[in-house]
């Protein structure tokens, strides 16, 4: 690759794991709340589940801050932002502790779940292009992580 084109995918790369850090840190905020508002168990508990890997993911990420020797920053990201204002109006147009709220929830966190997905596997492509292998590796533990949630949501929603 040529050392411009390297450049520019590298300062692609810092942008979107600017965003993605800044998104891992308002979905751990988006989960709290999700947490309080759902009403089954097993979507609690997925929820719950959510939330671990959430800071696991943030950790990790903090860790390609080190290895990229960057400070770890966010970066507004409207994409996130958007299903982060999808999720409100979820809340605000169901009734609190009903089936019709998981499933708002739900669907939320599959939304925001693929998102995650599609950025974390981008982020792992550019990577390799590169051969950031030891960075390549966190990406994919948090991308095999965001899998395990929809299959979860897959299985017992709520």
């Amino acid at each position: 690759m040529a050392a411009k084109q390297e450049d520019d995918l590298m300062l692609f790369f810092n942008n979107a794991l600017k965003k993605m850090y800044w998104a891992e840190k308002n979905i751990e905020r988006l989960l709290d709340q999700m947490h309080v508002e759902a009403f089954s168990i097993n979507l609690k508990n997925t929820i719950e589940i959510h939330q671990l890997q959430t800071r696991r993911h943030i950790q990790r990420l903090e860790q390609v801050f080190k290895e990229r020797e960057l400070k770890p920053e966010g970066r507004f990201c409207e994409a996130l932002k958007g299903l982060l204002n999808d999720a409100m109006v979820g809340f605000s147009d169901t009734v609190r502790k009903t089936r019709i709220r998981d499933v708002a929830i739900s669907t939320c966190l599959l939304k925001i779940t693929h998102y995650e997905m599609a950025t974390y596997t981008m982020l792992i492509h550019m990577a390799q292009a590169i051969g950031w292998h030891a960075i390549v590796d966190l990406l994919h533990q948090n991308l095999a992580e965001e899998k395990e949630i929809v299959t979860e949501l897959d299985r017992r929603p709520y």
